[in-house]
């Protein structure tokens, strides 16, 4: 989008949102509203320019855009203007609010008021946005065949975004984050264990005690030693980072699985991709709870998940290891079928041990991986035993 010293204002209509290939439908209506007041410079104009915007709407519209892209204010004005724009919009409508902004804009400008919105809608052409996206603008030359021009495009999947919202969310119409609604937020994935590794997102700005998080601190990767339970902002949870000794919400992590685990289950459908940076799909999908083998690859500062056939990507909110890779506080696992112990770590049929039927519980005291990233127990009667989950589970 071109950028231009005022605030655009943008209306999409029904029928004009993304396809299921990112692509804007050629025969779509986009009015672009702009209003020319002169350089923005307090609250009190933000909410003129949101009533206006609203007045001068089609009242059969799905949702509404804020596009923010310049300013002449300092971030904290700038900050306060948006959260004004937005206040003033949610007064008025009940309908879902959209940000949208370039990353490194959004995040000087309006990191703490961009979060207030339904959705955000994020421009990054040099690589994948660091921070909570439903939209992600990768490319201001994408040609279109159907209008015969280059033109912005973005990419919209499960895959590809960090909060994902099924095309039946973005035309319901009602937003789920009205400030008068019990569910007001839709929170970032909150669900990390102990041990897993995220990512310090760029846009964290401060940790839960309230001191700033340095930029020598961000966009690197920590070990979570510990979760705990709390509600506050868009996060269920927050998670110790390893290092920085310092407890963070978990909107402010992406987590990824690192080192080799062998098999994932996903938790949602997945698109796959033909290229490590998941930027051009196969046009396949694979199925939700479908279990895949996979290796572990890295693509600039992400990781993936390489599959036969392509990529997915690997963060933790999309899939879960199909292997256990801990010893159950209890020490017992039960076997989910019929299995052996093998009298070594080299499961072929001369070294199996001892044949235990569906049902039978094993003590269990120690979990090791192969390079490939299957793992495997070590009993309290020094055998060993598959930790695969279609095979076993932890008491």
């Amino acid at each position: 989008m071109v950028m231009q010293k005022k605030w655009r204002l943008i209306l999409l209509l029904v029928g004009c949102f993304l396809g299921g290939t990112g692509v804007v439908q050629a025969h779509a209506a986009v009015p672009d509203i702009s209003e020319w007041q002169g350089q923005l410079t307090s609250t009190a104009t933000a909410k003129a320019e949101a009533d206006k915007f609203y007045q001068r709407a089609n009242k059969n519209t799905k949702f509404y855009v804020l596009d923010f892209e310049t300013t002449s204010m300092s971030s904290t004005a700038a900050n306060a203007a948006v959260k004004a724009w937005y206040t003033e919009m949610r007064s008025l409508t009940s309908k879902k609010l959209i940000f949208y902004s370039y990353q490194s804009f959004a995040t000087t400008y309006a990191n703490t008021a961009r979060q207030s919105f339904d959705a955000q809608w994020i421009a990054n052409y040099s690589s994948k946005p660091t921070i909570s996206f439903s939209l992600w603008q990768y490319s201001s030359s994408y040609y279109l065949s159907s209008l015969g021009q280059y033109v912005d495009n973005s990419l919209y999947d499960s895959a590809s975004v960090t909060t994902y919202h099924p095309l039946s969310w973005w035309t319901s119409g009602t937003s789920t984050s009205s400030s008068t609604s019990s569910t007001s937020t839709t929170y970032a994935y909150s669900s990390y264990t102990k041990g897993q590794h995220v990512y310090l997102n760029n846009g964290a700005s401060s940790y839960y005690d309230g001191t700033k998080v340095p930029s020598s601190a961000k966009k690197k990767y920590y070990k979570v030693t510990a979760t705990k339970s709390v509600t506050k902002s868009r996060s269920k949870q927050l998670v110790y980072l390893s290092g920085l000794n310092k407890w963070v919400l978990s909107q402010d992590v992406t987590g990824y699985w690192v080192g080799q685990h062998g098999l994932y289950q996903l938790r949602e459908k997945s698109t796959l991709f033909k290229n490590v940076n998941l930027t051009t799909s196969t046009g396949k999908t694979l199925k939700k709870g479908g279990i895949y083998s996979g290796k572990l690859v890295k693509s600039g500062n992400f990781y993936r998940i390489k599959v036969s056939g392509g990529y997915i990507t690997a963060k933790v909110s999309k899939s879960d290891h199909w292997y256990y890779e801990s010893v159950p506080s209890s020490g017992w696992i039960k076997a989910k079928v019929g299995l052996y112990t093998y009298k070594s770590s080299n499961f072929v049929k001369s070294n199996r041990h001892a044949y235990h039927a569906a049902g039978d519980r094993i003590k269990v005291t120690k979990v090791y991986s192969r390079s490939g990233g299957s793992r495997y127990y070590l009993t309290n009667k020094g055998n060993y035993v598959s930790a695969n989950r279609s095979n076993v589970v932890t008491q």
